[in-house]
């Protein structure tokens, strides 16, 4: 009895430490493809952090590099109750060259782009 007791106490301690549903979220139910010639790629799925971007004076989502710099999503419309600083955030959508212009010269470190969001969700930290 004392050994069920201990196989079912592990068993328990496994399956809680598992990867929950919420660790995967999955925004967009369909993978995402260009629509017209403006846009370079789309993104699916990705997390990023909503930070304001001073020197283009408009919100946008960062997403660390391999190459350890930051890639800059210079958000075009979008709901005002996702722009908070430091939101972790799920997101798609597609991304094309920023044409936005600077409003101070000297940028922060990393790649701008902009994005139309096909859609955004607050990650559960």
């Amino acid at each position: 009895m004392k050994n069920l007791f201990v196989f079912a106490l592990a068993l328990f301690l496994f399956t809680s430490c598992g990867k929950s549903d919420s660790d995967d979220i999955e925004i967009c139910s369909e993978e995402l493809s260009c629509i017209d010639e403006n846009c370079l790629f789309t993104i699916d799925n990705e997390q990023g952090t909503v930070s304001f971007l001073t020197c283009f004076g408009s919100w946008a989502i960062t997403v660390p590099s391999t190459d350890q710099s930051k890639v800059w999503y210079i958000v075009d419309d979008w709901d005002e109750s996702y722009q908070e600083e430091g939101l972790t955030v799920t997101f798609c959508g597609y991304v094309r060259e920023n044409t936005k212009p600077l409003l101070l010269p000297d940028p922060m470190p990393g790649t701008f782009y902009q994005i139309s969001l096909e859609n955004i969700e607050v990650s559960v930290q």
